[in-house]
């Protein structure tokens, strides 16, 4: 740069104060990079692209302040550089909005066109009830060029089908992807029109497919409210084995948000996406709709529970004992409560009014009761959100609270899903009684989570069914685990 450090930084303060800080951007419509330039070679700085807002960009330009270097300016080189970026990144650049700052003269923009710009949208203040639920809500679409134009059009408007009579478009978000992820957050849009809008909107690219992007993109580019969960809803062509090796961590992370469904389109390999989430919609025929199973698959999809409607995974009260004490690692911990969430609770439950959810160690216990719970998003928030305690594990003491905060239902048969990380023998000793006790209201469940659960000490309590969990077999995924299905086999039910 021509100048002194000085001129230098009142390029930055000018361009963070004056210029961008009003700005709305993100990657779904005013897409952001900024560039240093000089004779030498030019420096992209932050997430060129990605910003999801301007307070990030605003500190990434400000940590430039100490980058001034004493080459000289070249602008011709500066604006060329960044035609370049930009024709890299899109071969069909056509407009391009541009300011160029010199040093010493007060800098102004230099607009070589303009583009449209996009409306703010705001959330209104509506009290018509939700529908289909109250939940969050985003579909992720596949634009690469793996479909023909008509089966294009035809994954465009499933949309639309999927949310009949549907309200609060503020819980709505929409996201596209091929060798890249973008996605309209939450809050986006305020009405039907705004969402068909934007979907209708979308084109089709001559770009491969990238699930690895498209996940990651949802994953972080996604806000939900932390009290309710969020449904995401991805269309998937083609999957390769690398490609959803590498997108399991984001599919992981989605699932600990909420629930995750993959809609398989044409002749998807269904073992693959099976290692993303066990929930799969098959749409092979892209001919035509079959709405008669689309709009109840999508409301299973988006976990909207229907009360009064069928019981699953049967008629019967349900409880989960969550083993929070010091006799695990950290890291068995973690994968304690997100097994918990993407094979059981968002294993599509319903009346989560008949839930009943307890944590204890030595020393210590928490119990959610009976009718505390409505929906999945009510019950995974508190499930992730268990802390480990320093007391060891505790068999008896867990037995003692379960006894006495479940001992009235909603129906006649209870089933008691109780994990353990331990199996001290005096423990299982004084606790063999409370297990009969426990039985005779239904199966009692034990699951041994690691290596540290004697499976054979643990018969002494005479469970129905043990079943055995190694945490470092979810390294690659919960996907092959068959822990939900052996479970329950053995549920007793009205």
């Amino acid at each position: 740069m021509v100048g002194n450090l000085t001129d230098f930084q009142k390029q930055i303060k000018f361009i963070t104060d004056k210029l961008i800080s009003n700005w709305v951007i993100n990657p779904n419509t005013s897409e952001v990079a900024a560039l240093l330039y000089n004779t030498q070679t030019p420096k992209v700085i932050g997430r060129p692209f990605l910003y999801y807002n301007v307070k990030t960009l605003i500190l990434d330009l400000q940590d430039q302040l100490q980058s001034f270097t004493y080459f000289q300016s070249d602008i011709s080189f500066g604006i060329s550089t960044l035609k370049e970026n930009l024709q890299n990144r899109r071969s069909n650049i056509s407009m391009i909005n541009t300011a160029i700052c010199e040093p010493s003269d007060p800098p102004k923009p230099t607009v070589f066109t303009t583009t449209t710009q996009f409306p703010t949208i705001t959330t209104p203040a509506s009290l018509a009830p939700y529908s289909p639920c109250q939940k969050f809500i985003a579909f992720i679409i596949d634009v690469s060029n793996d479909l023909t134009d008509g089966q294009f059009a035809m994954q465009k408007g499933a949309v639309g089908l999927g949310l009949p009579d549907a309200t609060h478009y503020e819980r709505f978000a929409f996201g596209y992807y091929a060798s890249t992820g973008n996605v309209f957050d939450f809050g986006r849009f305020n009405s039907n029109e705004a969402f068909t809008d934007a979907i209708a909107g979308t084109k089709q690219t001559n770009n491969p497919p990238n699930i690895t992007r498209a996940l990651q993109a949802a994953d972080i580019g996604l806000t939900v409210n932390n009290t309710i969960n969020m449904a995401t809803i991805i269309f998937i062509t083609k999957s390769d084995p690398a490609d959803i090796a590498a997108a399991i961590p984001f599919a992981q992370s989605l699932q600990s948000k909420g629930k995750l469904t993959v809609v398989a389109l044409l002749n998807a390999n269904l073992t693959l996406l099976r290692q993303l989430t066990p929930n799969i919609v098959t749409w092979s025929d892209m001919g035509f709709y079959n709405t008669t199973a689309w709009i109840p698959e999508m409301r299973n999809a988006f976990g909207c529970s229907t009360p009064g409607g069928p019981y699953w995974p049967c008629q019967s009260d349900i409880v989960l004992a969550v083993d929070v004490s010091s006799s695990m690692s950290d890291e068995v911990f973690r994968t304690e409560g997100l097994f918990i969430v993407i094979l059981l609770v968002n294993y599509n439950w319903s009346h989560y009014e008949r839930v009943g959810l307890m944590s204890y160690a030595d020393g210590y216990n928490r119990v959610w009761k009976y009718d505390t719970f409505n929906n999945d998003s009510t019950i995974n928030n508190p499930i992730l959100q268990m802390s480990q305690q320093n007391g060891k594990n505790n068999i008896t003491e867990g037995f003692l609270t379960l006894i006495s905060s479940f001992s009235q239902g909603h129906n006649a048969f209870r089933n008691t899903i109780f994990f353990t990380t331990g199996s001290d023998p005096i423990d299982i000793t004084m606790a063999q009684p409370l297990a009969t006790q426990i039985s005779l209201k239904g199966p009692l469940i034990i699951i041994a989570y690691g290596e540290n659960a004697n499976v054979v000490e643990l018969q002494r309590l005479n469970p129905t069914k043990i079943v055995y969990i190694n945490p470092s077999g979810f390294a690659g995924g919960y996907q092959n685990s068959t822990a939900s299905e052996e479970i329950y086999s053995v549920f007793q039910c009205n």
